[in-house]
């Protein structure tokens, strides 16, 4: 019996052992992210169809659990994040890393509508939802709230991501993922390393950033301390 596997034939294409018209290679639902991102680049429209779907979904979850909740606003965000992830998608240099790359993706077109001068009421009272973040190393819904809680300053949480930015690049994929609410052992294997240098490598992103925090923005540490997100 002959396995086909995505990444053999797309390496054999690269070097010319396949014919590009005789040898397409078809997309499948069952494939990694990472296999579609591939495939997509080589051709195989078809292929981002998967990914979009598979992450259109998620992509609504996130956005609604930091506080978005208005549909229309949702499904705009959604599909401006994806189709600025396709328009880019060369640029993205780990294939493997695309959940992350997108959720960056992502919290930058919500920084882009949290600017939104007609929406800086709604983001103060429903940014609340932020409170509860990684309590349980996942992001709460609305359904869970504390309501006497106050909404997390959207100018902290701003800084908040521009210091996330800033980390190493392994410390920074483990760190937006953990953001978005998935366990340590869920990062893992979304990474490929084991669950103990996931704990290490948000343990020192969260280090970092409180050292920062702390000699550039002492005003803002106690915050970000408070609702779990330093």
């Amino acid at each position: 019996m002959v396995i086909f596997c995505p990444i053999l034939a797309l390496n054999s294409y690269e070097k010319g052992i396949l014919p590009k018209m005789q040898n397409r290679v078809e997309p499948n639902p069952d494939w990694s992210d990472a296999d579609l991102v591939r495939t997509y680049r080589h051709g195989a429209k078809e292929a981002w169809d998967i990914l979009y779907l598979r992450h259109s979904d998620r992509l609504r979850g996130f956005f609604f659990n930091w506080g978005i909740t208005n549909a229309e606003d949702l499904n705009d965000l959604v599909q401006e994040t994806l189709l600025e992830a396709m328009v880019q998608i060369n640029d993205l240099q780990k294939p493997e890393s695309f959940p992350g790359w997108l959720n960056r993706i992502a919290l930058g077109k919500m920084g882009e509508w949290l600017k939104k001068a007609d929406r800086r009421r709604e983001v103060q009272e429903s940014l609340g939802v932020i409170n509860n973040l990684m309590e349980i190393g996942e992001l709460s819904t609305h359904t869970h709230q504390v309501p006497e809680r106050k909404a997390i300053n959207k100018e902290h949480l701003q800084i908040a991501f521009n210091l996330i930015e800033q980390l190493p690049p392994s410390e920074n994929e483990a760190f937006w993922l953990y953001l978005d609410g998935m366990k340590n052992t869920e990062i893992a294997e979304k990474l490929g390393i084991k669950a103990s240098t996931v704990n290490v490598r948000i343990h020192k992103a969260k280090k970092k950033m409180r050292t920062w925090l702390k000699a550039e923005y002492p005003e803002v540490l106690d915050d970000l301390i408070n609702r779990g997100i330093v």
